[in-house]
């Protein structure tokens, strides 16, 4: 296999966002538990970003994060699991598209989460 098989994920111009495990979409939030979650965030995939609100269930905590996700990014409903400590957050979703995988940084309080949330 040559590296020309490779070049449509650096080189082609009218989308960026593919890239050699497939979509992908960046993530920045906030969220608040003491039993029940609430929180904040926008999604943003290539040049478009869209504001997000969560409600859930959780360990007492909060959190702070950035990450990057596999998978495209829809807007309605969906649901995820996002788990943190320190400085690392690892998060599984479903959304219309299919399941994403996400892993980022931030500062957490140490939680988990269960949420359904919704992308404008």
């Amino acid at each position: 296999m040559s590296a020309n098989a490779f070049a449509p994920y650096w080189t082609d111009s009218t989308d960026r966002r593919n890239t050699l495990i497939g979509r992908w979409s960046g993530w920045l939030c906030g969220e608040a538990c003491f039993g029940v979650c609430v929180g904040i965030g926008g999604k943003t995939h290539g040049d478009t970003a869209k504001p997000t609100v969560f409600f859930g269930l959780g360990s007492p905590g909060a959190s702070a994060e950035i990450s990057a996700d596999t998978g495209d990014m829809d807007s309605g409903l969906s649901g995820e699991v996002s788990c943190g400590y320190g400085t690392r957050n690892v998060k599984f979703s479903g959304e219309a598209s299919g399941a994403d995988v996400g892993y980022g940084t931030g500062v957490s309080t140490g939680k988990c989460s269960v949420r359904g949330q919704y992308t404008f």
